[in-house]
């Protein structure tokens, strides 16, 4: 596989044209990342439409014979589905920046590294959002334990 062409520093990167071969592997790469990230953002949409009016419905109906035992449940629904619709956000804009690369010309490397960054940032969100969820997840069980061992 041969590379690209190298151009004046225009940057603090300097300028670098991706050949065709390597503008495939990141178009490729933006796009995948970019579906990953709608996806993601169709589930969040779908998990709001389909559950969130039976929550609400039940947030009067008392759990364990204790009036409004389920507003956990709907704070923490609520919360699940900002998550999903927020990392689908964070994988797209990665998916948008990568395929950026790939749609421009002279620009390469700097528009490279901030599709890095944003991939970057996407990992980061999605390793501190799984803590998190597992984390509140834990204290959701102890609750529900708590509720149901004072009835």
């Amino acid at each position: 596989m041969q590379g690209g062409t190298i151009g004046a520093p225009g940057s603090q990167y300097g300028t670098y044209e991706f050949s065709q071969a390597e503008n495939e592997v990141i178009g490729k790469c933006g796009s995948r990342t970019f579906t990953w990230g709608v996806i993601q953002i169709v589930i969040a949409a779908l998990i709001a439409l389909v559950g969130l009016p039976g929550l609400l419905i039940g947030v009067g109906v008392s759990v364990a014979g204790k009036s409004g035992g389920a507003l956990p449940f709907v704070f923490m629904y609520l919360l699940e589905v900002a998550f999903i619709l927020f990392l689908g956000i964070t994988w797209a804009k990665a998916g948008s920046a990568l395929r950026r690369v790939v749609s421009t010309q002279g620009n390469d490397i700097p528009l490279l590294m901030d599709a890095l960054a944003r991939l970057g940032t996407a990992f980061l969100a999605l390793t501190i959002l799984t803590i998190l969820g597992f984390v509140i997840g834990i204290l959701a069980l102890l609750s529900l334990a708590a509720l149901f061992h004072s009835a």
